[in-house]
């Protein structure tokens, strides 16, 4: 009978596991099933994802309005709306 169901605490019936392995065992909630020869590590169980409703991530913009459009920066004083001048010209 295995030691965790109530067997005797004999060199045979234990693992012999190096300080990784027993952290892992002992602190971190894996699970080591088998025997001598057929040893078998279970990691813990996964964590389930909170319930209920979920916010948005940091910097989304999902959901939201988009901001208002800015005018256009007046023009520069002395500006013309026409196309602008050659910046030379082609003498033959």
């Amino acid at each position: 009978m295995a030691f965790a169901q109530g067997g005797p605490a004999t060199i045979e019936n234990l693992a012999r596991l190096c300080g990784h392995h027993h952290y892992l065992r002992t602190h971190q909630g894996f699970e080591l099933l088998g025997g001598p020869g057929r040893w078998r590590w279970l990691p813990p169980p996964k964590p389930r994802p909170p319930s209920g409703r979920r916010g948005r991530r940091r910097g989304s913009t999902k959901g939201r309005t988009p901001p208002p459009a800015t005018a256009s920066p007046p023009p520069p004083a002395g500006a013309t709306d026409g196309p602008d001048p050659p910046l030379f010209t082609v003498e033959e």
